[in-house]
């Protein structure tokens, strides 16, 4: 009898240690304790990789610009990142029993790990566990040490990232005011605009067109509008290549210069309700966006034009 009561009384003893564990995460993250520990690093990083269960993701920082992998990473995403591997805040220690890691999280099939680097030099392993129950904090080791604490930052949801996740979504970028030239071809012909030199560098001539639209007279305020929304493009999602065989024939094709270079978008014209598909000269990558910016690039000579009283 005393055998079948051991097994039974260890189940208890480990329940209520649980418990108390849960209790204390509570008291942690609800009292107005101000003994947090911050371990901060010093050293600039210039590389992070994130192991998880199915993937590992590598982000390397070359000159100001942040890569994950092959491609150009969202700064703002990466910051965060950095930032936080740089000075990670912890609650209080949760337990130094590290053979309970499967309960927080921090076991082979769950955890996600974090390595920091500066000039190929390790400087931060986090092991980071499961969300905790009491809001914004998860289960953190340090370093490969044993003990188990909870961090105030929201780590888990923070690094639960992937490489299309963390990829940044512009395409280019330019000075509105800068653009000399604009181009448009579609199914109907083709139609220029040039930006003529002038103390309010606002006004605009028709230099081409062969389009079906009678000229009459260019609405500057309505040229300058549409130039403007041109000067940057931010895709929705970057797209495989399989999205190719999907493209229309049918597109729309606008072609902007200034001083330094000249960029080409082409819209290809949608099938279906799904975004559209586009290529653009400053990317080898096709994307898609949304309708609404695809009606926002997609103008005729018609749509610039002074309206006829």
């Amino acid at each position: 009898m005393k055998n079948q009561d051991f097994p039974l009384r260890k189940i208890i003893l480990f329940s209520l240690a649980l418990i108390l564990a849960v209790i204390y995460a509570f008291q942690l993250a609800f009292s107005h304790n101000t003994n947090v520990k911050d371990i901060t690093i010093s050293e600039e990083i210039d590389s992070l990789v994130i192991q998880s269960q199915n993937q590992t993701v590598h982000l390397t920082k070359k000159g100001d610009t942040w890569f994950v992998e092959t491609f150009v990473a969202d700064s703002a995403l990466v910051s965060s990142l950095v930032s936080e591997m740089s000075n990670i805040k912890l609650l209080g220690l949760i337990t130094r029993n590290s053979d309970s890691k499967a309960h927080y999280g921090l076991d082979e099939s769950e955890k996600i790990g974090v390595c920091a680097y500066a000039s190929q030099k390790e400087l931060r392993r986090l092991t980071i566990g499961k969300n905790a129950s009491t809001g914004n904090q998860c289960y953190v080791q340090v370093d490969n040490k044993p003990e188990i604490y909870l961090e105030n930052s929201g780590l888990h949801d923070l690094f639960s990232v992937t490489v299309d996740s963390l990829r940044s979504l512009d395409v280019y970028s330019i000075v509105a005011s800068e653009i000399k030239e604009v181009s448009v071809e579609s199914q109907d012909g083709k139609f220029t605009l040039k930006r003529l030199e002038s103390d309010s560098n606002s006004e605009w001539n028709l230099i081409e067109n062969t389009t079906s639209v009678e000229y009459t007279a260019l609405d500057f305020a309505k040229v300058n509008s549409w130039v403007n929304s041109l000067a940057s493009l931010r895709a929705s999602s970057w797209l495989n290549e399989e999205s190719k065989e999907n493209q229309n024939e049918k597109h729309f094709t606008i072609i902007l210069r200034n001083v330094e270079k000249t960029i080409k978008i082409t819209i290809f014209e949608k099938d279906s309700e799904e975004d559209a598909i586009c290529l653009c000269s400053e990317t080898p990558y096709q994307f898609s966006i949304s309708d609404f910016v695809s009606q926002k690039f997609q103008k005729s000579l018609s749509d610039l034009q002074s309206e006829v009283k």
